[in-house]
């Protein structure tokens, strides 16, 4: 078995050093590039290897799919996993999924990441902690996980928190799509590379003569194309007042409230999500003015997820976007008012085996 995982691991992403750079290419089309367990020890291996590496003084993460940078995790082997009973597999996965994310965030060389087409959940996990993020006209972002019955993770309790005002927290609750223009307004991307000039940054980057920090930023301001208005950035004042809520059902209260299109839009969107999803996650992206650093993110993450695969929501949710594609969840609360205090808080208590981040 092992030796399939590792044979499959070597298709579905390849390894190569050339001109100092460590490549990492993500190389399962089929599936639009999602990330399953042997892809992320694999690259967490790789990028361990390559750190005291002299012969490499960057990394670049890029894809060889024309639709896809990463559509995710592999949602459907996380259902199949759960539903057959295999927690101690979802256990596993996740902790090696976020201590991947912790080894990007905390990466000392440079690590820049091509971003072309469909990138989210777990794809911008492995992009969005990297140094420097290049996007093109073709990015479409989100972290839809309440849209699953899950949470914003990966790290989002961190980097969606990083964005404009509230534009983070309205992210993390409705999951929508967003473009080019709002992913860069939103600080997930870092560059703006149209497609058609990032093969010749892709070549260009490799004749320099050093690749440290300082070179890839001075390198990378060549070819950081202005950048496209952001229909978030024209939000953001609706956004920041609809989203000043204390509790999540203020924030519905408020988008009731309001008679504008766009709040009547967002309040129907958040109505089809998993209500113990939105309760859960308006509760992680406050508790991150608490938090110390990264490590400390990630850990808190790991102890929700854990709480979430012995939930109901969760596979429900794939069960509807992904399995049989009705669009249909039956969410366990249905309604918003029977989730409580008591039942949010469970999902941040510390697990037996705490993510060890280092390991």
């Amino acid at each position: 078995m092992l030796e399939q995982m590792q044979e499959m691991t070597q298709q579905d992403v390849l390894f190569s050093i050339s001109h100092k750079i460590g490549f990492i290419e993500l190389n399962r089309q089929r599936a639009l590039n999602a990330l399953n367990q042997p892809m992320m020890t694999a690259i967490a291996q790789q990028l361990l290897a390559w750190k005291s590496d002299g012969a490499v003084q960057a990394v670049v993460v890029h894809s060889n799919s024309p639709r896809a940078f990463c559509a995710g995790g592999d949602l459907r082997a996380v259902y199949e996993a759960g539903t057959q009973g295999h927690l101690e597999h979802l256990d596993h996965l996740f902790r090696e999924e976020y201590i991947l994310n912790h080894i990007i965030k905390t990466y000392p060389k440079p690590y820049i990441s091509f971003m072309d087409g469909i990138a989210m959940g777990g794809g911008i996990g492995l992009s969005v902690h990297g140094s420097h993020r290049l996007m093109s006209e073709n990015v479409l972002v989100a972290m839809p996980e309440t849209n699953i019955g899950y949470f914003p993770d990966v790290g989002a309790t961190h980097f969606l928190n990083q964005a404009p005002g509230k534009v983070g927290l309205y992210l993390a609750l409705t999951g929508n799509h967003i473009k080019v223009a709002d992913a860069l307004y939103a600080r997930i991307g870092t560059h703006y590379i149209p497609h058609e000039k990032q093969a010749q940054v892709f070549d260009e980057l490799k004749k320099l003569p050093c690749k440290d920090h300082s070179a890839i930023d001075t390198f990378l301001k060549l070819y950081d194309e202005p950048r496209p208005e952001s229909p978030l950035a024209r939000q953001k004042e609706e956004i920041d007042q609809l989203f000043t809520a204390t509790t999540i059902g203020g924030i519905f209260s408020q988008l009731k409230a309001s008679s504008s299109e766009f709040s009547q839009g967002v309040f129907e969107i958040l109505k089809k999500r998993s209500p113990t999803s939105l309760a859960v996650a308006f509760e992680q992206m406050n508790r991150w003015k608490t938090l110390n650093d990264f490590s400390e993110v990630m850990s808190m993450e790991f102890d929700m997820s854990q709480r979430f695969i012995k939930a109901p929501d969760f596979f429900e949710g794939i069960r509807a976007v992904i399995i049989d594609k009705d669009h249909a969840p039956k969410w366990s609360p249905a309604d918003l008012k029977e989730v409580t205090k008591e039942q949010v808080a469970m999902y941040f208590i510390k697990q037996d085996v705490p993510l060890d981040v280092e390991s």
